[in-house]
């Protein structure tokens, strides 16, 4: 749904009924700010009104994140290959470096490899 006051997209989760009524005040807006908070029963709804009663009020003020009005999108592939390069970074503080010469000992790597 697409708010004029607000100037943001919303995805809004509603019945049948509730997206009904929206087309028949004509607006999402209209809709909001028109009914009454006993029959819109949302704490969203709500939540939405008191965003858009600040702006109507106040022209200047600044929309902040308004919750649900954007899905980021979820890439599986993505999210596991930043997952495994941050893993591959390992920072060991200088003041490790000496007691890890036994590693170094027993596995046969520079500890610098994995400083880096």
């Amino acid at each position: 749904m697409w708010s004029d006051i607000l100037q943001k997209k919303l995805y809004v989760r509603m019945s049948n009924k509730a997206y009904r009524c929206v087309k028949k005040m004509g607006s999402f807006d209209n809709y909001i700010l028109l009914t009454p908070p006993k029959q819109l029963d949302s704490k969203m709804g709500e939540y939405y009104r008191t965003l858009m009663l600040r702006k109507v009020n106040d022209p200047d003020y600044r929309v902040p994140y308004v919750l649900g009005s954007g899905r980021v999108p979820k890439i599986k592939k993505y999210r596991r290959y930043k997952m495994l390069k941050e893993e591959k970074k390992v920072i060991i503080p200088k003041d490790y470096k000496q007691k890890l010469v036994t590693f170094q000992r027993k596995f046969g790597t520079s500890v610098d490899e994995f400083a880096q």
